[in-house]
């Protein structure tokens, strides 16, 4: 591995990042879903025990979380990702503010049709949501296919989470249809799930962390078989979509997912030890709990599958406090060197000045705690540790920001004047 870790050399093209607005605006809205979820989970903390997962407040501040905490950020991310991985042309600024507006009015549409038992409101805003994510998935799988990049396990894992985002709101508007009895209801929420986790979060997941892990430790990925967890996680999503004619598939299931995370686990583990980077990233330590919680998911899913989605929401959002702690400093980096009109890679040497060294710590030990809180809540069937933790959830993003904001003015300062002298 030290062999080939001093070879690393950026594969991106950052003179294709879009404007910052499209980014900007998902990942607001991001952060306002999840203090959205920290006060229903603070208010209403008995939704998360049992018997009470399959209430209309309980759906509401699940897809608050999914549709938009998550897939939120997740379209926030490949706006700037796709262009600068795959050197194509960025999305316009009125393309991605539309997209924002369409999904964001569905999701809204969406969660008040939940919430007031309306009809009409719940399958409308369905069908605007499968629209912007149908408009998305053109636009991306454009950009993919006029690429001149080589075709490689990143490339087909970005289409099978495009593929799978589909899948799933073609088996949740089904269901949607059903539920405002417009036809026949259909029972499809394991293959919902299974979509929406596995092929949408999880591989997508695993396909930014190709690109992100050996640009944190300035080491290169192909020499740890970054196709293996890959095919691993695909096997398991096929056999889960099977498991509804085959029940005992569960523990193969169980046993190839577990595998997974423990595959990406020695990853991390040998990137992070034999960085080249002049300091190590403490980045990597919420990269690694995310998936120590994903795997505690894995071997939960033999016994308790309500624990199973709670592990999969609270590592998916450990990942992306952890991620964006990288992302946001470099994506305002980038704005500032367009502005005082530098060459656009001296973005990486200002985003090192802007990266807290702290700020991933911060976020892992939240991270820990919510987890912690959440897990003991669960398994003792009791509301005050669930109650405890909304209300650290509530203000995560406060400090996030904060803490990120800080850093950024502090540093601004620094390039300015050096910039004037």
């Amino acid at each position: 591995m030290k062999k080939h870790a001093g070879e690393y050399k950026p594969t991106i093209n950052i003179r294709q990042s879009p404007h910052l607005i499209g980014p900007a605006l998902f990942f607001v809205a991001a952060w306002l879903s999840i203090c959205a979820v920290g006060l229903s989970l603070w208010l209403r903390p008995s939704q998360l025990l049992e018997n009470a997962l399959t209430t209309n407040f309980t759906i509401v501040t699940v897809h608050m979380l999914t549709l938009g905490f998550l897939t939120m950020t997740m379209f926030g991310v490949l706006y700037q990702w796709l262009p600068v991985v795959f050197d194509v042309v960025s999305a316009s600024p009125s393309f991605m503010i539309a997209h924002f507006l369409v999904y964001g009015v569905g999701l809204l549409l969406f969660l008040l049709g939940f919430s007031a038992h309306h009809a009409m409101l719940l399958p409308f805003g369905a069908l605007l949501m499968a629209l912007s994510i149908v408009i998305f998935t053109i636009f991306a799988l454009n950009r993919i296919m006029s690429s001149t990049r080589p075709w490689d396990e990143l490339t087909w894992t970005v289409c099978i989470a495009l593929f799978s985002i589909n899948l799933t709101w073609i088996f949740g508007l089904a269901m949607v249809l059903g539920l405002s009895g417009l036809t026949s209801y259909l029972h499809l929420l394991p293959e919902h799930l299974n979509a929406a986790w596995v092929g949408w979060i999880i591989m997508l997941v695993l396909a930014v962390q190709i690109k992100l892990l050996p640009m944190f430790s300035l080491a290169k990925m192909h020499t740890l078989r970054p196709w293996l967890p890959i095919v691993l996680a695909l096997t398991g999503w096929i056999l889960q979509f099977a498991r509804r004619w085959i029940p005992t598939l569960a523990l193969p299931i169980t046993l190839i997912w577990t595998l997974t995370a423990l595959v990406v686990l020695w990853q991390i583990y040998s990137l992070s030890k034999h960085h080249q980077s002049p300091k190590w990233d403490t980045v990597f330590i919420g990269v690694a709990l995310g998936w120590l919680l994903w795997l505690m998911a894995a071997i939960e899913l033999l016994y308790d599958p309500s624990l199973t989605i709670a592990l999969l929401v609270l590592g998916a959002t450990t990942f992306v406090f952890t991620y964006q702690s990288r992302i946001v400093p470099f994506l305002l980096s980038l704005v500032m060197v367009r502005q005082i009109r530098h060459k656009e890679f001296s973005a990486f040497f200002m985003a090192q000045r802007f990266n807290s060294h702290l700020l991933p710590i911060i976020n892992a030990s939240l991270a820990f705690v919510i987890s912690a809180l959440i897990v003991w809540g669960m398994m003792q069937q009791i509301r005050e540790p669930i109650a405890i933790a909304g209300i650290v959830i509530v203000f995560w993003p406060l400090i996030h920001v904060a803490l990120m904001g800080y850093q950024i003015i502090v540093q601004r300062g620094f390039f300015l004047s050096r910039h004037r002298a």
